[in-house]
């Protein structure tokens, strides 16, 4: 067998096995304790490092609101939030994963609720733009808006809610944001009435400027779904809980994450968990991920749903639950783990979460994004493109014509698009990284506009200020109309903690369709073997865009070999 053929194989494989290790992006445990009435309880690294060595990747973090900003509009208590930092630097930089921080206040403060008495929404969006501006250069920092608002208009809380995303976005922060609904935010009544106007009505009037949220459910599977009973309901009852409101979802395109369940050990619990983790992972284009209730180091040993392992730290024993869970973790989806060359060869084919871009297979870590410019969230491939977010300027636009020479399956990802709004003008996307750091970039392009033919846009494509590609032109490099077009920068070297695209019109109005960044170190065989062995020839890249029509786009730099 030739290197050749090696590599289409090792390529058939990793996609063969990517199709099989795709779960939700998110999988954590709530890690309570800093919100508790009675003294706050914060989680130890040594509880964070267990949660992660069973290969989850996200902390739900509650917190009380009143502990952190003693007073409305106020300074943030310095005690309260060098906790605060810690946990947040620990959870993302240290073990390279996700926090949602999470004010676990029930839409009030003091006991009043927001917007409905003394606590106004400016005050909320006041708390929301202080936490935003601190943590905006931390994409892996997720910003929960409230824990369950309850007992209230369900519109009160809509205006709330707003107030505080327009407020985040008014920092800059591109953070992905999760908005609760009123009731407990259960899922099983999203479309009932007997607190008022349903979720269902009021939150199709949730806006945000960032288009980058998900609707945050609760469920629990006891007989009034309230969390607080050791036995669960027959295991046959959670599709009918959980699809009304996926189906909700899904038809007025939000992303969902359930942030509360949780169960019992017992048979029934059991069934109900593992029928729920299966429902996501079956509805993954709907669902991001969960987050366990609950573990924590203040929690007594005798809660009914506690995943806090007993034990001693370096002798922990896990709680029945936890088996509940292992089969869905995400694992190393998101967070880096240093591996050999030769670990990574084998290791990327059976674990992590997988997703191809063209013809290259890559483990999802951090320092990656993968964004669907101008348009929603979209699931392609097994992997999670989020929403349009990270860019300053230009409009967006969809269109429904065919698409030619896209990777199968990504078709989608070039019937939306952002374009400068006006001639002359730049689209700019600045993604926040993890530096020192080398990256690879792939920017996604077509030409739709029927009106354009050769010469008829042309932009400087620029990355981290060094012009890349001068005087792109989409339609000729791609041979036409509706043809898919990606260019590929390897190695890209960001030291300012930030990853800078400028997308500068020349003639008529640059455009892009998606980004795609990976870290350097997780290149692919295919793309080591090419830069060891050089670029490929004339004659090559002719072939290999020949064979592209079915088997990905062209590119400019880093082909799949011709299989």
């Amino acid at each position: 067998m030739n290197s050749s053929s090696l590599v289409c194989l090792l390529y058939s494989l990793i996609a063969f096995f990517a199709t099989f290790t795709f779960g939700t992006m998110y999988s954590g445990v709530n890690l309570a304790g800093a919100e508790f009435d009675s003294g706050a309880q914060y989680p130890s690294h040594a509880t964070i490092d267990y949660f992660f060595q069973k290969n989850m990747n996200t902390i739900r973090y509650p917190f009380k609101w009143e502990r952190l900003q003693p007073t409305l509009s106020g300074n943030f208590d310095s005690n309260e939030l060098n906790h605060l930092d810690d946990i947040v630097t620990y959870i993302t930089n240290t073990k390279g994963g996700y926090i949602i921080l999470d004010p676990h206040n029930y839409a009030r403060y003091n006991g009043q609720i927001i917007g409905a008495s003394s606590v106004t929404t400016a005050q909320f969006s006041d708390l929301w733009s202080r936490l935003a501006n601190r943590y905006k250069s931390n994409s892996k920092v997720i910003f929960g808006l409230m824990n369950e608002p309850n007992t209230m208009q369900t519109e009160t809380w809509v205006t709330s809610a707003n107030a505080a995303i327009a407020a985040i976005r008014a920092t800059g922060a591109g953070n992905l944001i999760l908005v609760p609904g009123n009731a407990w935010t259960g899922a099983h009544s999203w479309t009932q009435n007997w607190y008022g106007t349903a979720n269902s009505v009021a939150l199709l009037n949730i806006v945000d400027p960032g288009n980058n949220y998900a609707i945050e459910a609760h469920q629990y599977f006891d007989s009034d779904y309230s969390g607080t009973q050791v036995e669960c309901q027959s295991p046959s009852i959670v599709s009918q809980v959980l699809s009304t409101f996926t189906e909700w979802c899904r038809s007025n395109g939000k992303k969902a994450f359930l942030g509360e369940f949780g169960g019992g050990q017992t048979s029934n619990c059991y069934g109900c968990i593992t029928n729920a983790m299966e429902y996501m992972k079956n509805n993954a284009d709907v669902w991001m991920g969960w987050t366990w209730w609950a573990a924590g180091d203040g929690w007594g040993g005798n809660y009914i749903y506690l995943l806090q392992p007993s034990g001693t730290v370096g002798n922990y024993v896990d709680r029945p639950q936890m088996a509940y869970l292992t089969p869905y973790m995400t694992s190393q989806s998101t967070t880096a783990k240093q591996v050999t060359t030769a670990q990574r060869t084998t290791s990327q084919q059976t674990t992590g979460v997988m997703f191809t871009t063209g013809m290259m297979t890559t483990t999802y870590q951090s320092n990656t994004y993968a964004i669907n410019c101008g348009g929603d969230s979209l699931l392609i491939n097994g992997k999670n493109f989020q929403a349009d977010a990270y860019f300053t300027g230009g409009t967006t636009y969809s269109y429904t014509d065919a698409v030619n020479g896209a990777t199968s399956g990504e078709q989608a990802l070039y019937s939306s698009e952002r374009y400068a709004s006006n001639d002359g003008d730049t689209v700019a996307y600045t993604l926040p990284i993890t530096s020192p750091a080398s990256v690879d970039v792939v920017l996604k392009f077509i030409e739709h506009y029927s009106v354009i033919s050769e010469g008829g846009r042309i932009f400087d494509v620029e990355i981290e200020g060094t012009i890349v590609k001068a005087n792109f032109d989409i339609f000729k490099s791609a041979g036409g109309l509706h043809i898919a077009y990606d260019l590929r920068f390897p190695a890209v070297q960001v030291s300012d903690g930030n990853l800078n695209i400028r997308l500068i019109s020349k003639v008529q109005r640059s455009k892009i369709n998606a980004i795609v960044v990976t870290p350097s170190s997780i290149r692919t065989t295919s793309q080591a073997q090419q830069s060891t062995t050089g670029p490929q020839t004339t004659a090559q890249r002719t072939t290999a865009q020949a064979q592209q029509s079915t088997t990905g786009p062209q590119t400019t730099n880093y082909d799949p070999p011709v299989c």
